[in-house]
């Protein structure tokens, strides 16, 4: 239940990263525009700093949740190779003649995780 809660959250992640990034550049554009305005002299040098303040707070709220949230997507990437080897070695284990698939289910209690290259296989039994 955890492993689809986590593809979930990544891909949630995925989705607010690129919405931020979408925002990001429409408030470029907006101050480009405002720029524009400036160098054609349509407004004043006052009026461009009084519309772009709020646009550049804006922005820099948004650049540090983008860094933030590209912390996260590499994070989430960096927890799906986890799981896809935990996957692999318990389909490892369970595919031995030293277990049938079945037994495996039953008697495989968790799963411990102490780095990227080691994990322990704790196995619950029943006398």
């Amino acid at each position: 239940m955890a492993v689809v809660s986590d593809a979930l959250d990544a891909e949630l992640i995925h989705t607010d990263y690129a919405d931020t990034k979408k925002e990001l550049e429409r408030l470029t554009t907006r101050i480009n525009s405002l720029i524009d305005l400036r160098l054609g002299g349509e407004i004043t040098k006052e009026e461009l700093q009084t519309k772009r303040e709020p646009l550049d707070k804006q922005m820099a709220t948004l650049e540090e949740k983008l860094l933030h949230l590209s912390k996260s997507v590499e994070m989430a990437q960096e927890s799906g190779t986890i799981l896809k080897a935990i996957k692999n070695r318990i389909s490892s284990v369970t595919s031995t003649d030293l277990f049938r698939e079945d037994l495996a289910k039953e008697v495989l209690d968790k799963i411990v995780i102490h780095s990227k290259t080691a994990m322990t296989f704790i196995l619950e039994v029943h006398l």
